[in-house]
């Protein structure tokens, strides 16, 4: 993957939360607006039931496991192969997604898309700066680009394994652009009856509806900061304060200033 530009477009709240936190926040992938997150394509469809037939060759309920940092949790058990849907839909909530959008310039349609008003920030980054500054301490983030598909008609790659199905999208949604940090989240508990087992604790998953993810260095992730072209002239010194309050420094060292939209550049005629 090519060290591309990359912009995360928030809302004023959400930028200061991410400065004095000095970390980014993750949604569960159930949480997203697009009923088709997490789902696979239709032509998955007939080998996936496949495997799940062979599997119930030997009848009997069947735990389905989860590999997370080198440790196997049972996310669910299943009676009949006709029941996997219902495993495949809890995987949506045991992983966590961060969103960028990749362009070389601001993005009008991204400011008007992610901006609840109109006094909000871009961040400008690279995404070898995000994927050096991230702490990953179980080493399962995974960063790169969505792939945008026909659901119906194109086959799905699944070089990601379960987490692949988190980097494609519908061809509807290609003007996003988007690239992707997506890690799993479990929430687990020690079966009783075997003390070895780790199995997911449903209820605490189902009440975690995101994730804060350590930042190394947030003067190295963040490279520029852009003022909505909505916002009013006062708009820019309250960010260049809170620049200053937090210690959010250049390349230089110096403290890092913001920048005014490229979008409210004066027109010549």
């Amino acid at each position: 993957m090519s060290n591309d530009i990359i912009w995360r477009y928030m809302d004023l709240s959400k930028f200061i939360d991410l400065i004095n936190k000095k970390q980014l926040f993750f949604s569960r992938a159930d949480k997203f607006e697009d009923p088709f997150e997490g789902a696979t394509t239709v032509k998955r469809i007939p080998e996936r039931r496949k495997k799940m037939e062979e599997m119930f060759d030997n009848p009997g309920p069947k735990d389905i496991p989860i590999e997370i940092g080198g440790k196997e949790v049972i996310v669910g058990t299943i009676e009949h192969a006709e029941e996997s849907d219902r495993i495949i839909k809890k995987f949506r909530e045991i992983y966590f997604i961060n969103c960028w959008h990749v362009n070389n310039t601001e993005s009008e349609a991204m400011w008007k898309l992610y901006l609840k008003s109109n006094e909000g920030i871009a961040i400008q980054t690279t995404t070898d700066a995000l994927k050096a500054n991230i702490v990953d301490t179980s080493n399962s983030c995974i960063v790169d680009k969505v792939n945008y598909i026909d659901y119906e008609n194109d086959v799905m790659d699944y070089k990601y394994n379960n987490m692949s199905i988190f980097f494609h999208k519908r061809n509807h949604f290609k003007h996003e652009n988007e690239l992707r940090v997506v890690t799993p989240f479990l929430h687990t508990k020690v079966l009783d009856e075997d003390k070895e087992k780790l199995v997911l604790d449903e209820e605490k998953q189902s009440e975690t509806f995101g994730i804060h993810v350590p930042i190394k260095n947030i003067s190295r992730l963040i490279k520029n900061v852009y003022v909505s072209p909505a916002a009013p002239d006062w708009f820019m010194e309250v960010v260049e304060s809170i620049l200053e309050k937090y210690d959010i420094k250049n390349e230089d060292g110096a403290i890092l200033k913001p920048n005014k939209s490229i979008l409210k550049n004066t027109p010549y005629y």
